[in-house]
């Protein structure tokens, strides 16, 4: 259970554990296996609780998260959090199954997924949003609007199970604090981000990458195959090799809209275009593609299953 009182002590026990557990060496993940795994809810998925920016679904047995529209500061989430749980104690009803139905927080033991809808955005503080959730394997959050981000302390903090992060569309130039950021999470092994990263105003960055013992950059940098063994922001940056060492991998997403995207997915200036879900109608009207500016540069044309036209598709 999300701990409504965070104390450092906690969360070394915590890491502690969690990096004991792990065991093997660090495996490169494949970068297609991670980028646009985002998975769409399905029939039959069944609502269980619900507020006014998340929802968690059960689908056969494996909870899923799923935020949209504007999700509140650290301090708000835990300040209801902390209301709720009082009036449920007082009521005699503090079960897990009753305060799992009256806030996401409660869930972070069983959820098993964790999504962002088209739209989501944060607000300034977003420290330990996601912190704790051990179930979680990968995240794709490519699509959460971060602009107004400024602290991200302690954001996936302890996700022991995750592996792979998707983190391509953030747009960090206004985050100052970083502190821990993926501290505790000793299986993740990529971490994807896109050309709105940027660490230029952070301040504090003390041990971003503490115990990510598995982590490695796109070109192979690990946290042991440098110099110097550095875990603050001086290497949270998209892998250049010997030359330009970092943490992080380069996603191969160039652009993208509500139905297409343009990859280069062998980074050798080769764009693929995918079409999916239903492109709009164009009215009889001249029409230039959303993608009409990287032209030049695609030599694959794909459309994924599903994707349609409109009834006018000249």
């Amino acid at each position: 259970m999300r701990k409504l009182k965070k104390k450092w002590l906690s969360r070394a026990l915590a890491c502690a554990l969690a990096v004991a557990l792990t065991a093997g060496t660090a495996v490169m993940t494949p970068v297609a296996d991670i980028v646009g795994t985002n998975i769409t809810a399905h029939a039959s998925e069944n609502i269980i609780a619900q507020g006014s920016y998340w929802k968690l679904t059960d689908n056969d047995g494996n909870y899923k998260l799923t935020f949209f529209g504007t999700i509140p500061t650290h301090e708000a989430i835990n300040a209801e959090a902390r209301e709720i749980y009082y009036a449920s104690a007082s009521a005699g009803a503090a079960s897990p199954a009753e305060l799992i139905k009256a806030s996401w927080v409660f869930a972070t033991n069983y959820v098993t997924e964790v999504t962002t809808e088209e739209g989501a955005k944060t607000s300034a503080d977003v420290s330990s949003l996601f912190e704790g959730f051990g179930k979680v394997t990968s995240m794709d959050l490519s699509n959460l609007d971060t602009s107004n981000a400024t602290d991200m302390y302690c954001m996936f903090y302890n996700c022991s199970s995750l592996t792979s992060l998707n983190l391509s569309g953030w747009d960090t130039s206004n985050v100052e604090n970083m502190k821990l950021m993926f501290g505790c999470c000793p299986n993740l092994k990529t971490i994807i981000v896109g050309n709105g990263w940027n660490t230029g105003k952070v301040t504090n960055s003390d041990r971003m990458f503490d115990s990510c013992t598995s982590l490695v950059g796109g070109q192979g940098t690990t946290l042991y195959s440098l110099p110097t063994y550095t875990l603050d922001k001086t290497y949270a940056r998209i892998d250049g090799g010997t030359s330009a060492p970092g943490y992080l991998t380069q996603s191969p997403i160039i652009a993208q809209g509500s139905y297409w995207k343009v990859t280069d997915e062998d980074f050798d200036g080769n764009y693929k275009l995918t079409i999916f879900g239903t492109t709009p109608n164009t009215g009889g009207k001249a029409f230039m593609p959303p993608w009409y500016d990287y032209g030049n540069n695609i030599t694959e044309v794909y459309a994924e299953k599903g994707a349609k036209t409109s009834a006018d598709a000249s």
